[in-house]
């Protein structure tokens, strides 16, 4: 008859009931991401691009385009953290096909960036692939990448009529401590 150590059971099973309720009770990947989304005006921005920054990626459709009411907190942020080393982008998930119903040309999204007189550089997530990665599906989304490259806090879903500027300043001064 086999007889089992109450110690070595329990240091064969706590690791595996850890690991076991960190699967189930949704424990956040701490790991880097990896991404690569290309740039409208050439080229492709990179994970590799960005380590060692601190990146704020605003995602947007023509059909759910940024708010004129969020501008002036976007320019606020990015005038205040730029010079801190934050990179901010407009990640645009509307699709490149032109066959798509929702299809806008790279001209399209200069255009809007223009428009709305945020000098944001401009990234293509066709579909919103990349965000998607996060288990988001809604825009307005804004993603906080920390300095190492990982998602930082959860992704901001729908901010609506609060500013982002109050969302995202006490996040972003911690991270460019």
């Amino acid at each position: 008859m086999l007889t089992f150590n109450r110690k070595v059971v329990v240091a064969v099973l706590w690791p595996l009931l850890i690991g076991f309720s960190l699967g189930v009770f949704g424990q956040e990947d701490i790991s880097a991401i990896k991404f690569s989304l290309r740039s409208i005006d050439g080229g492709n921005v990179t994970d590799a691009d960005v380590r060692g920054k601190v990146v704020v990626f605003i995602t947007t459709s023509r059909r759910l385009p940024v708010r004129a009411g969020h501008v002036a907190s976007f320019r606020n942020l990015m005038r205040d953290y730029s010079s801190r080393g934050v990179d901010f982008y407009l990640v645009s998930t509307d699709s490149e096909s032109r066959k798509s119903k929702r299809y806008v040309s790279d001209e399209q999204l200069r255009q809007f960036t223009r428009e709305i007189d945020l000098p944001l550089k401009a990234l293509r997530d066709p579909g919103g692939a990349t965000m998607r990665k996060y288990g988001r599906d809604l825009i307005p989304l804004i993603v906080v990448l920390d300095k190492q490259g990982r998602v930082d806090g959860k992704p901001i879903e729908g901010y609506g009529q609060r500013s982002a500027a109050l969302i995202l300043r006490p996040q972003l001064a911690r991270l460019t401590r």
